[in-house]
């Protein structure tokens, strides 16, 4: 049986994929795209197995806003080619990284061109079978996975779209850290764009825009993170919008997507306008920009003070921080303080081409760093702590609804455990009655207990639900006890 059906434009039409295919490497062109989405809209949740999917080329058409003149070829063109297309997904087994390639479609069936050039009535249409390896990924996806409303995406290019459903997968998180390199790995671009700022201007800054105005999505900040003076990964700050903020107008509709790979709009201020024009900015001359900065900042203790000439300055600044400049000042004025220099312009340069230390200071800024770097996991480990908490009520969630009379037997369990009389007891007096299963739902110390049960029952599915967290975890546990947690 061949599943289609009837594009809608005001309609939620969810889009489903697991966590490990929206982080693996692939590359799609636009038309790719727009194919491998329409696809992916057919699969139902209740699916057990892949169907064959029909593509309707004037509902995809109306989908995606584009000009009905639009060539079926495009269409076809797109089905023969993914046929060729892998996937690249990477697990790690026994310590080591591994990576498998998939196929994504076993076969397409497409009309092909007339010897007239003219389509024929009824014909405008593509079948797809899916490969069968695929279902993990993309059937009776039960954790670890990532969903979407279609028509979030429909207007964005095809980075934007990679790059919106990356934060979509960490959206109860409101940010994500993303290296330079996976990014470039993902999306097949390992031998594109060697400089930074290309890679932020043609592939960041056009997705920046695109999800702020077109998607649920709204990216208020987009911090580097630098090791020495590059760049090597963007942590991305965004929040999800307001309903009434969400583009989705009819008038989404009337416009066609350029031919190339990176969509642009013109027309009257959206949702994140302000925030896209602030983003677009050159990242190119950043590191000028940077000595500069410094210069202007320091110029009157360094040029006026230390009568350090400013073409010196300006040329040891290379390469140099503001903590590198503040550390050469402190060291500086110390050396002064007790008398030990007469030429502050030649202290000054030394302490900072060659970085002097002062081991009391070092140890100071260490412990502070320890101490920073201990936040920031502390606070990495309550969101892992939250997110294993909400798979678990998740995973019960599932197993009552699907055995309603559950939650009862629990209970049961519970009121029958010798070992919990006496604190069960003291609930009663409390209450100066019995225990009711509303009483289970609104106690906390209740609620675990019975959760608990849930857990021991049906152990084999938690602790698979849980193995990735818990690993992470158990990880960062250790880290924090070798730096002297308190």
């Amino acid at each position: 049986m061949k599943k289609t059906k009837e594009a809608k434009q005001n309609s939620v039409t969810l889009i489903k994929k697991s966590n490990e295919f929206i982080e693996s490497h692939y590359m799609f062109d636009i038309w790719e795209t727009r194919f491998f989405l329409s696809v992916l809209s057919l699969i139902h949740k209740n699916d057990v197995d892949f169907q064959t999917y029909r593509i309707q080329y004037k509902d995809l058409i109306k989908t995606f806003g584009l000009k009905s003149n639009s060539s079926y070829e495009n269409l076809r063109n797109a089905a023969k080619s993914i046929m060729d297309k892998k996937v690249a997904i990477t697990y790690e087994e026994d310590g080591i990284v591994r990576e498998t390639l998939y196929h994504l479609i076993r076969k397409v069936d497409y009309a092909k061109e007339s010897s007239d050039g003219k389509r024929k009535p009824g014909q405008d249409y593509i079948d797809v079978s899916v490969d069968p390896d695929m279902k993990p990924f993309l059937l009776q996806l039960q954790r670890n996975f990532t969903a979407y409303d279609l028509r979030n995406v429909v207007r964005l290019g095809v980075y934007p779209i990679r790059i919106y459903e990356l934060l979509k997968q960490y959206q109860s998180y409101k940010n994500r850290k993303l290296t330079i390199e996976e990014l470039k790995k993902m999306f097949g671009l390992t031998n594109e764009y060697p400089r930074y700022s290309n890679f932020y201007q043609k592939i960041i800054q056009p997705a920046i825009k695109e999800i702020n105005e077109y998607t649920d999505l709204y990216i208020t900040d987009v911090k580097k993170i630098k090791e020495g003076k590059n760049i090597v990964a963007l942590n991305f700050i965004f929040k999800a919008k307001n309903q009434e903020d969400i583009p989705y107008s009819p008038d989404l509709f009337e416009l066609e997507k350029p031919k190339n790979n990176l969509v642009s709009f013109s027309g009257k201020k959206e949702i994140g306008e302000e925030w896209a024009e602030i983003a677009m900015e050159d990242d190119s001359n950043e590191e000028e920009d940077e000595k500069n900065r410094l210069f202007s900042l320091y110029q009157q203790t360094i040029v006026n003070d230390y009568k350090v000439a400013a073409t010196t300055f300006l040329k040891y600044l290379e390469d140099k921080t503001e903590e590198d400049v503040k550390k050469a000042i402190r060291m500086t004025n110390q050396a002064r303080k007790n008398g030990e220099i007469n030429n502050l312009a030649g202290y000054f340069i030394d302490a900072l081409r060659n970085k002097y230390t002062n081991e009391k200071e070092d140890k100071a800024t260490k412990n502070q760093l320890q101490k920073e770097k201990i936040i920031a996991i502390e606070e990495e480990l309550k969101l892992l702590y939250e997110e294993q908490a909400r798979l678990i009520n998740d995973k019960i969630r599932a197993l009552r609804d699907a055995q309603p009379s559950l939650t009862q037997e629990m209970i049961n369990e519970v009121e029958q455990n010798p070992y919990l009389q006496i604190f069960l007891d003291g609930k009663k007096v409390k209450l100066g009655r019995k225990l009711t299963i509303e009483d289970y739902r609104q106690d906390i110390e209740l609620r675990k207990l019975v959760k608990q049960g849930f857990i021991e029952r049906f152990k084999a599915d938690f602790i698979l639900i849980t193995k990735l967290l818990d690993e992470k975890i158990q990880g960062l546990e250790k880290t924090l006890d070798s730096l002297g947690r308190k």
